[in-house]
């Protein structure tokens, strides 16, 4: 039996600095929730995909939370990392934003002509961030980050049991313990059983429901 209850899961997530969809410096394009227990610990790690303009553009993110993490999360931790590689062109003085010239995923180039760039609002967005999110249609396993880059923060001998990449995701109003989502995940984290997670709201991590488009 966990040593831990779903009461302390959801309070430690109400307390915390949890991700907020509709941030206003970094543009949340996709994502996957990776959930981990052992009889007593637990840690949930979100695997974003962002725009982030103030560290130059397309990272990997990983956000981490539960009592079964190695660190602490925060800014002064290395958990940005960049798997996508844009390479710009600034030479036009009067462009107000580079032309981008080559994408590269973990070393691989992929071809400008086969990317669709996806309609985003050019006032509040770059127009590097379409062409991410257009990316993420194709490439999005790759555009993560990997494995080996988040087990780190995760404490040994923890189980991986769900793996979601689509979910109900609270606004900045409500805390975790109101969203059935986190609900739900604190029990599976609880009893380890991943039948427990029963959605009942429509998956809302797609950036086009937080971002102006």
């Amino acid at each position: 039996m966990a040593s831990f209850a779903e009461r302390d899961i959801l309070l430690l997530l109400d307390r915390s600095n949890f991700p907020t969809l509709g941030n206003m410096n970094i543009d949340y394009v996709s994502g996957r929730l990776l959930c981990f227990r052992s009889e007593s610990q637990w840690a949930l790690v979100f695997n974003w995909i962002v725009w982030w303009p103030a560290v130059e553009g397309p990272h990997a993110m990983v956000e981490c939370f539960g009592n079964g993490i190695n660190g602490k999360q925060g800014f002064d931790n290395d958990r940005l990392f960049s798997p996508v590689v844009f390479e710009e062109d600034w030479e036009d003085d009067e462009a107000d934003e580079p032309t981008i010239l080559s994408i590269e995923i973990r070393g691989q180039s992929i071809a400008l002509d086969q990317v669709p760039s996806l309609p985003h609002d050019s006032q509040h967005q770059d127009a590097g961030f379409g062409v991410l999110a257009g990316l993420t249609t194709q490439h999005k396993a790759a555009m993560l980050a990997s494995e080996a880059e988040y087990m780190p923060f995760i404490a040994p001998d923890l189980d991986l049991v769900l793996t979601l990449d689509d979910w109900h995701h609270p606004d900045v109003l409500a805390k975790p313990s109101e969203c059935k989502t986190f609900q739900q995940l604190a029990r599976v984290l609880v009893t380890g059983d991943s039948s427990l997670y029963q959605p009942t709201q429509a998956p809302n991590t797609y950036w086009a429901n937080w971002i102006l488009k």
